[in-house]
């Protein structure tokens, strides 16, 4: 991009905040260039040169930046798992082209931290209390299906950062479906997520407890709303009872 940008006539200007908002995101991912490569490095010098922060060091620059971040993200260990569930939810009416499946309404919620961390925010540590909280706040907003999408981070033998996601899948039997309906829609969208190869899903290590019309994914992919949306939706769409 700032290659392309360098080659104008005339100078480009890029909004301070956009900037600062790709340096952020690459301090996020390196941990303040700690675990930067070397395309990390050369990309946030060419971002820092054309932001207000171009007088400042680079190094120090980011090392701050990952500083204010990893303290805001410790400004949500105080949040309950309602109010993770809530925080950053979006949700939609998904309409079926069948007679046999009515209109349903589909979330996603987004939540840094892994499911086993949440389960220790719910007081008692079990995972049945969980899925408890899940179901009273999909509940009260009348969720028929919900995807919970969970990401963080875990460190390997040799200290390498690696970045794990899960979905959490859940469908509802009393809201605008009963338990055939609803079992139907959970074994559609099971299979489409199943069926997207390039998610490369593995059932939780606990998967075995759960109950039914639930399941738990993680993956690797680095896949999150954006590619997972779709797929559900479409899953949705093509749900059909069949006779």
């Amino acid at each position: 991009m700032f290659d392309e940008f360098e080659k104008l006539p005339e100078e480009y200007h890029l909004p301070h905040e956009l900037l600062e908002l790709i340096l952020s995101a690459i301090s996020i991912d390196s941990g303040g260039l700690e675990d930067a490569t070397k395309t990390d490095i050369a990309i946030s010098k060419r971002v820092l040169e054309r932001s207000r922060w171009a007088d400042r060091d680079l190094t120090e620059q980011m090392e701050k930046v990952d500083a204010e971040l990893t303290a805001a993200k410790k400004d949500l260990d105080s949040l309950s798992v309602r109010d993770l569930l809530r925080r950053d939810w979006k949700g939609d009416m998904v309409d079926t082209p069948s007679p046999r499946t009515p209109t349903v309404s589909l979330g996603f919620a987004s939540i840094p931290y892994s499911l086993e961390e949440q389960i220790e925010k719910t007081g008692f540590g079990e995972l049945f209390h969980w899925f408890a909280l899940h179901a009273a706040w999909t509940a009260s907003i009348n969720t028929d299906i919900d995807i919970c999408l969970n990401k963080y981070k875990v460190k390997d033998k040799h200290g390498k950062k690696r970045k794990i996601r899960e979905i959490v899948l859940t469908v509802r039997d009393d809201q605008r479906i009963d338990r055939t309906q609803a079992e139907a829609l959970f074994k559609a969208v099971y299979e489409a997520l199943e069926g997207e190869e390039s998610l490369g899903l593995e059932k939780w290590h606990r998967a075995g407890e759960l109950s039914p019309m639930q399941m738990v994914w993680t993956h690797e992919s680095g896949a999150g709303r954006k590619v997972i949306r779709p797929v559900v939706e479409d899953a949705v769409r093509k749900w059909d009872m069949g006779l």
